[in-house]
């Protein structure tokens, strides 16, 4: 049962691995997790309007504190 066992690992260390390695190597446009517009490679130098607060977290700070200092007003 051992073996098995130990095999099972190595075939999910082996899924793991190949999963990383393509989630590192892929090129192809993916949402951005702080502004959840598509970002591709070439975005910042197409839209220099685009702060660099904003990528990197600026904004989503803000709306996140504002939204607790809503949500506490609302309570009766």
């Amino acid at each position: 049962m051992s073996d098995t066992s130990a095999e099972h690992s190595r075939a999910l260390a082996d899924q793991l691995r190949e999963t990383a390695l393509k989630n590192l190597g892929r090129s192809g446009p993916h949402r951005s997790a702080i502004s959840g517009r598509f970002i591709t490679p070439g975005y910042a130098s197409r839209n220099p309007a685009t702060t660099t607060t904003e990528m990197a977290g600026g904004s989503s700070t803000t709306s996140r504190s504002t939204e607790r200092l809503s949500r506490k007003s609302r309570k009766p």
